[in-house]
């Protein structure tokens, strides 16, 4: 009597493989949670004052409102009398102080002049000048990269652990077919491997905001709700709201509420794009005459592969 060949019971070790491999993914999904900020209230409340101390660039970089800020920024330099406009040629432009000026609003208007700014120093705001559109770019850069840096909007962290663990999974999905050949038991273990590791998406992970990027990312959103949804007849100081009436769109709601801006910045606003009604939310909003420098040249770098749905 000729005895069979039978194939040797790995069924066990395959159960262990898979084992192995489930719980990888386990850690990963763990490891990858979005991130847990600060509390905060359900819906901010409504602010009729800017934030103090935060220019408007860097405001508009918080909220993700930056398709205007570079009007809206020049709006409020013109605004404080930092910068005066020429009443014949509202896009010439000349320094007047730079001594209240934070050291985001002076590299600003360094991008304008075109160099170290300086009571006298001129600029032609023209929306077809590229050299001028470059520098502006470079300043948004640099604006993304603090905001980041100071954890006042989401930013990528980085997770060097996510290659070891993918080629790990890769690694017992092989170990899984070298098993299967020898027994064909283990075959859907092999697949089921093969789909997790074909099925690991790649998800950015984030650090947290902080404190105080929690709370100046509300104050801003209240900033918006007053311009939006407040009466009519509600009193507040409506020339420092000028410049983030330009950042969210509702330059229309401004004056409707009283707000006068000066005839000069009135017909600049128009020229570079600053009135435009705003339509859609953050980044599909239509942009100023630098709309497309807002980002600061990468779109991914600049707000990072997670949003969330809430923010």
């Amino acid at each position: 009597m000729t005895s069979m060949d039978t194939s040797p019971d790995l069924l066990g070790t395959a159960l262990v493989v898979l084992a192995v491999g489930f719980a990888i993914e386990v850690l990963r999904i763990v490891r990858e949670q979005p991130p847990v900020d600060p509390s905060r209230p359900t819906w901010p409340t409504r602010h009729a004052t800017p934030p103090p101390g935060t220019s408007v660039l860097v405001g508009a970089h918080v909220t993700r409102w930056r398709r205007r800020s570079a009007t809206a920024q020049v709006a409020e330099l013109v605004r404080r009398g930092a910068l005066r406009l020429d009443p014949r040629d509202p896009a010439r432009v000349e320094v007047v102080d730079v001594h209240g000026l934070d050291p985001v609003e002076r590299l600003f208007v360094a991008a304008l002049v075109g160099g170290e700014p300086h009571v006298g120093s001129r600029a032609h705001l023209r929306a077809d000048d590229t050299a001028l559109a470059g520098r502006i770019e470079g300043v948004q850069a640099e604006v993304n990269a603090l905001v980041l840096e100071q954890g006042l909007r989401y930013r990528p962290a980085p997770r060097p652990e996510r290659v070891w663990l993918r080629l790990a999974l890769l690694a017992l999905t092989a170990l899984a077919v070298v098993l299967s050949v020898q027994d064909p038991r283990c075959w859907w273990v092999a697949l089921s491997l093969a789909f997790a590791a074909l099925l690991h998406r790649r998800r950015e992970v984030v650090r947290p905001l902080t404190a105080e990027g929690a709370a100046l990312r509300d104050h801003l959103r209240g900033v918006h709700d007053w311009l939006r949804f407040a009466d009519l007849d509600e009193r507040a100081d409506l020339g420092p709201l000028l410049p983030w009436a330009v950042v969210y769109g509702d330059l229309r709601a401004w004056r409707a509420r009283g707000g006068e801006e000066d005839p000069a910045l009135r017909v600049l606003l128009t020229d570079l794009g600053g009135d435009r009604e705003g339509a859609g939310s953050e980044d599909e909003q239509p942009g100023d005459a630098w709309g497309d420098q807002a980002t600061g040249g990468s779109r991914k770098e600049h707000d990072g592969a997670y949003v969330p749905s809430a923010d």
